[in-house]
């Protein structure tokens, strides 16, 4: 029901989950957040709701040390609204994105791959 943009500058990370409009009402309406970590693990580093204001949900992290390459964002969504059920599903459409930290410097690079 969302999908991501990242961009990454030095030490910056800004990750955008967008809402897809079909699903957007339902998900307010059971308080759904979308939850962000920076490895594969099932806490999250952040949960942001998703606000009446907007079908965007922003995340940023400050990423220090991080080594050159490839590194992935997990993100799903949590809701305080919704029964078991609908908890698991919500926790079981869990996304990616990667960003990327280049190896001559950590200045910002683009595209980032989209799942």
């Amino acid at each position: 029901p969302f999908f991501m943009k990242a961009s990454y500058n030095d030490t910056q990370l800004w990750v955008n989950a967008t809402i897809d409009d079909l699903f957007i009402d339902g998900l307010r309406a059971i308080k759904a957040h979308v939850c962000f970590a920076l490895s594969d693990k099932d806490e999250a580093d952040a949960c942001v709701p998703i606000t009446e204001q907007s079908y965007e949900v922003p995340f940023e992290a400050t990423v220090t040390g991080a080594s050159p390459g490839a590194h992935t964002v997990y993100a799903w969504m949590e809701a305080q609204g919704a029964d078991d059920e609908c908890r698991d599903l919500l926790r079981r459409d869990r996304l990616t994105i990667e960003y990327f930290v280049p190896a001559w410097t950590n200045s910002y690079w683009e595209p980032f791959r989209n799942y």
